[in-house]
């Protein structure tokens, strides 16, 4: 860019024009016109402060033949502005340039073949297991041996690791925020700023205001904190458009334990579950200990938490999601009046959204859970670290139990009433002695 500058600085004083004004825009690709420098420009010409635009050569003021076209033949002349492009001989005080607009389609060529040749760089990387994201995620940093490397950044990892435990303890998102904030941990944004480095992360107002969204998307990369590469999450329709898009995961390419791990397994176990059932607080502002863990052993369906303001706490109840169908078919067939039907559908229509985008994503991991292999070293490494629990805590639930199934109550409405409830155990699953039978009288 300063090359640049000083090929523009010394034509404009040998032609005698001293009243100039850069527009820079360092960093940023021509085959985009949304350009803070570039922008700012229009604005000036729009508003009558600009009489001469002078750039280096065409490729530098854009490579979109089609938009270049509209500004130097279309707008540049409505504002009757003096267009120079050095190296490229062009000046509109001449006349027209026949060449113009040819070279303005040979440009946008090579910057396409450009991006083909890019893209096809990135896809071997991608498929070699290189990490293809410019900057590692929080808690992780390019090693100074080698920058192909991700090494823990030892100050951001022990806030990743802290953000875990809290996860393990049942909080979602904003609440978690809401601890770092009250704790005045500084934010990504801010964090990377105190150490003086670069980032594409930018965060206003106060360094300690963590949001939701940062903490969902450190949750969403769960993979990546459990020292696993994740390439082609994303891609982009085409070299022109700056709009990111998500891959389906079955497009995603793994490789396992290529950096070292800032999360236990049972930590992003639980990050993952979290974000697939989005957990969210009742209206009494707690989170249900065993919600997103239970389900139901008829249907598959996930049980949610039932509440409510004068229910004591022996009357909370798991109710199946897959119960609101019943409702509907038994408003059908005129068992419910419409008024009991809304007032009962009302709390479950609120999950029924998100019930949806979980569903087939839910039956395909339980069933993959269901066909592993026992991990005894696994769990038992888990029961090594508790040789005493005092209390049942989230934190504990989570690091147990992969899932409680709930069958259907025999008898429910009489004295002899009695349910059966599967515990399955991460990396051992059901045993006979974790299948619990609850009765009325117990």
């Amino acid at each position: 860019m300063s090359s640049q500058k000083k090929i523009l600085e010394k034509y404009a004083l040998e032609h005698g024009y001293t009243n100039f004004k850069f527009y820079v825009d360092d960093g940023i690709s021509g085959t985009t016109f949304n350009r803070p420098g570039f922008q700012q420009m229009i604005a000036d010409i729009e508003a009558g402060l600009v009489k001469r635009v002078i750039i280096k050569d065409m490729s530098r003021f854009g490579r979109d033949y089609l938009q270049v076209g509209m500004y130097t033949e279309i707008m540049f002349p409505e504002h009757d502005i003096h267009f120079i492009a050095v190296n490229d001989g062009v000046d509109s005080t001449h006349g027209d340039n026949e060449f113009t607009p040819f070279r303005n389609i040979i440009n946008e060529w090579y910057a396409k073949d450009t991006s083909k040749k890019i893209r096809a760089v990135m896809k071997v990387k991608g498929n070699a297991g290189e990490h293809l994201a410019t900057l590692p995620p929080y808690g992780y940093m390019k090693s100074s041996d080698d920058k192909k490397q991700w090494v823990k950044d030892e100050e951001a990892a022990q806030v990743v690791y802290e953000i875990g435990l809290y996860i393990m303890d049942g909080l979602g998102p904003s609440q978690i925020a809401r601890k770092l904030t009250e704790r005045k941990i500084l934010t990504p944004a801010a964090y990377y700023a105190s150490k003086g480095r670069t980032t594409n992360v930018t965060k206003k107002g106060s360094p300690y205001a963590w949001d939701s969204s940062t903490i969902a998307d450190i949750m969403d990369r769960w993979r990546e904190y459990l020292g696993h590469t994740v390439n082609f999450k994303t891609r982009k329709k085409s070299y022109k458009s700056k709009k990111t898009l998500l891959n389906p995961e079955s497009e995603w390419k793994i490789f396992e334990n290529t950096h070292e791990a800032i999360w236990t397994e049972a930590i992003a176990d639980a990050a993952r579950l979290a974000r697939q059932t989005r957990r969210r607080p009742t209206k009494m502002g707690e989170m249900g200990m065993f919600s997103g863990m239970m389900f139901c052993a008829d249907c598959g369906s996930i049980m949610y938490q039932c509440r409510a303001t004068n229910f004591r706490r022996d009357q909370e109840y798991y109710l199946c999601s897959g119960y609101r169908k019943s409702l509907y078919e038994d408003t059908i067939s005129g068992k419910l009046s419409d008024e009991r039907f809304q007032k009962l559908s009302a709390d479950y229509e609120k999950e029924q959204h998100q019930l949806q985008e979980v569903a087939a994503t839910l039956r395909d991991e339980i069933e993959a859970e269901e066909r592993k292999s026992a991990n005894v070293e696994r769990f038992l490494s888990v029961v090594e670290r508790y040789t005493e629990i005092p209390e049942l805590t989230p934190c504990i639930l989570h690091e147990f139990i992969e899932k409680i199934v709930v069958h259907a109550a025999s008898d429910p409405k009489g004295k002899n009433r009695t349910q059966e409830i599967d515990i399955y155990y991460k990396g051992i699953g059901a045993l006979e002695i974790s299948k619990v039978t609850s009765s009325k009288q117990e």
